[in-house]
């Protein structure tokens, strides 16, 4: 059962999901952490084909790639643009992980990776 979050009767569940989501996409950013770097580069050039076909688990795994540096050159900007996207299409994980991209940016850099985001959105925002 595990202990709630929240002593809050109709939260607690909703919270405990989310954490399980956030810790699950934790995981996974340390398992792509570990691959090789040739490798890290061919998982990319999936995740982004997938991505531009409208793919929201995708899109969030790219911007996973771009949040650590992973077969791509480090880029938050990118990193939020892509976590905005597939948040936007209902992906929980992405959502989760916007707010850790933004701890680690400015706010022009924020509001440049909104203004991409929206590009983004408008180009690979529904699956095809």
């Amino acid at each position: 059962m595990g202990i709630p979050i929240s002593f809050d009767k109709g939260d607690s569940f909703r919270q405990t999901n989310s954490m399980k989501r956030l810790l699950l996409s934790f995981v996974l950013m340390m398992l792509v952490s570990m691959v090789h770097a040739e490798e890290s580069k061919e998982i990319v050039k999936w995740f982004r084909l997938a991505a531009e076909q409208g793919n929201a688990i995708a899109q969030t795994n790219l911007g996973v790639m771009y949040y650590l540096g992973t077969g791509v050159i480090k880029d938050m900007v990118e990193a939020h643009a892509w976590f905005n996207v597939g948040s936007a299409q209902g992906n929980e994980n992405a959502r989760g992980l916007l707010p850790m991209a933004e701890e680690e940016m400015t706010k022009d850099q924020i509001a440049e990776a909104t203004k991409l985001a929206r590009e983004y959105f408008e180009k690979y925002g529904k699956e095809k």
